[in-house]
């Protein structure tokens, strides 16, 4: 039997500040938690790179990160980390390439995104002590092409097939998807749908980012889903960061802002799972929060058994789909939809006109619509 950890977002950008050959620092109350399982995994939010302009003209929040960092997470014990995500290309491909370089100079493996669709989407398998891995990583950003480098899409239809096949040749899958929306308590019916997707299709463990706060947990079909770790590393300890993004978030948007003192995106937990050839064996979450300097320590006593019973509570909802909890984020999530496409320009269309396939022409409408409205 095996031990795998996973944690969240790791956000080594903003004001974590620290200097890469100091930067043990953040880790030095979890290392022994992490070093001491076989694996551990987690989501780099943010390429490692020096260089690259902003590739996304206009967009609120890039990230961007020393390669020295790199060094620093392997210390601390990171095995393997996940690509797939919204800001891996914050400074184009010059800084996913430096990213992959960083990583791969520390012995640290990744997946999830790549130089074309192929590398993007291209299983990570590792053996220890006799039980076979493999790994996969999606997100909806930065979507990877034939000839383009990106991210590998979150699509349903691809999550079952590459699962599917994957689960063939190895014990143990572990998904990683980066979706969902920023901040809230709970996961759409659509993140759920390519969760369980996932499940169905032959995962073992499915772990969810985005959302920047901690979500429930649950089991689907022999699997392990857990729908958001939260933050492991950033610097949300801050009160005015937690301002200037809340103020950004879709909450905040549509008339429900959140509080600068919910120190919700502080919290997070370490997600151990005790593996075998034969899959999921036992699993425990280890409560963890940021403190002022941005390093990340666990809980107390206390702390623990407040977080541990609001994750407990938000999970129990989680088999009741007709709660109107889940009404409410797919309906929050449709604004975000339509505020999406208000804010796509014309420009953007026709560079993207190219990349346009049948399929794609069902979302003519809705943009459309979205312009008129605004308009």
């Amino acid at each position: 039997m095996i031990t795998l950890s996973a944690v969240g977002d790791i956000i080594l950008s903003g004001k974590v500040t620290v200097d890469p050959d100091r930067a043990d620092v953040l880790f030095d109350d979890v290392r022994h938690l992490l070093s001491g399982t076989d694996v551990a995994i987690g989501n780099l939010e943010g390429p490692l790179s020096a260089r690259g302009e902003p590739f996304v003209p206009g967009k609120e929040f890039n990230f961007r990160a020393s390669p020295g960092y790199a060094a620093c997470l392997s210390r601390a014990g990171i095995d393997i980390v996940s690509l797939a995500n919204n800001h891996i290309l914050d400074y184009g491909v010059v800084g996913l390439y430096d990213t992959m370089d960083a990583l791969a100079g520390h012995g640290i493996a990744y997946v999830g995104a790549g130089k074309d669709f192929d590398q993007a989407c291209k299983p990570l398998v590792r053996v220890v002590e006799g039980v076979k891995l493999g790994f996969l990583a999606f997100t909806y950003a930065f979507p990877a092409r034939t000839r383009r480098p990106g991210c590998c899409p979150c699509d349903l239809d691809l999550i079952r097939r590459l699962v599917s096949s994957l689960r063939q040749s190895v014990d143990v899958v572990v998904v990683s998807i980066h979706d969902g929306i920023e901040y809230v308590d709970y996961p759409t019916r659509y993140m759920m749908s390519l969760c369980r997707g996932a499940a169905e299709a032959g995962a073992t463990v499915v772990l969810g980012h985005h959302p920047h706060v901690v979500q429930g947990l649950e089991r689907h079909n022999d699997a392990l889903i857990a729908y958001s770790l939260g933050n492991f590393v950033s610097d949300f300890a801050d009160e005015e960061v937690r301002r200037e993004s809340y103020q950004r978030t879709a909450l905040a948007h549509f008339g429900r802002p959140v509080g600068i003192d919910d120190l919700r995106t502080t919290e997070a937990f370490i997600l151990e799972c005790d593996l075998d050839v034969r899959g999921l064996v036992d699993y425990r979450l280890l409560p963890v929060r940021s403190r002022s300097d941005f390093s990340v320590v666990e809980m107390n006593e206390a702390e623990s058994r407040v977080f541990l019973n609001r994750v407990k509570s938000i999970s129990d909802t989680l088999g009741r789909e007709d709660d109107p909890i889940f009404d409410e984020m797919d309906a929050l999530l449709e604004k975000c939809k339509v505020a999406g496409l208000q804010a796509v320009q014309w420009r953007d269309v026709l560079r993207r006109s190219l990349d346009l396939r049948p399929r794609h022409l069902r979302l003519a409408w809705p943009y459309l619509r979205a312009k008129l409205r605004r308009a």
